[in-house]
């Protein structure tokens, strides 16, 4: 779904099959800014055809598991490091590259 755009512009764009003349550039707002781009804030679901609708709630089901447990494996690892620095205590240097990694 993403492609390079033009070689003019150096930045990534999605062009979502089904929507034609949809193009969503693959950068911060600042980002946009600073390249002369105008965010464009996504149309609010209101405004959706019922398919549209229908087709959101589809890919809500099925990611919905998919992000819950991608959350519960940032949070075990992110215990599991804590847990290793404090069961090895820091030593001659004031950082460990393990926390500077978590901080």
């Amino acid at each position: 779904m993403p492609r390079r755009k033009d070689m003019q512009k150096d930045y990534l764009v999605a062009e979502p099959a089904g929507y034609p003349g949809l193009r969503i550039p693959l950068l911060s707002d600042e980002e946009c800014r600073a390249r002369g781009i105008e965010p464009v804030p996504f149309p609010p679901r209101e405004t959706w055809t019922q398919a549209q609708r229908d087709a959101a709630d589809r890919l809500a089901e099925i990611l919905r598991p998919h992000v819950f447990k991608e959350a519960l494996y940032v949070i075990l690892a992110r215990l599991n490091a804590r847990a290793l620095i404090q069961r090895f205590p820091r030593r001659r240097s004031k950082r460990s590259p393990l926390r500077a990694a978590l901080h």
